[in-house]
């Protein structure tokens, strides 16, 4: 499911760290402090990665 820009700007901190799933691998990562990072995971070569695209709302 998209996330939409309400989704995103409504995400409140918890205690710990934790991602709002988007499409194909996008995600919108949310810290305890209350900052947001977009994600996206990939594989290579079987192995599972991720990279971090930027700050929310910059991106």
């Amino acid at each position: 499911m998209k996330l939409t820009d309400t989704e995103c700007r409504k995400a409140q901190p918890k205690e710990k760290r934790y991602r709002l799933l988007d499409e194909n691998g996008l995600s919108l990562l949310v810290t305890p402090s209350g900052q947001k990072y977009w994600n996206i995971g990939f594989t290579v070569l079987g192995e599972r990665k991720s990279e971090s695209l930027g700050p929310y709302p910059d991106m």
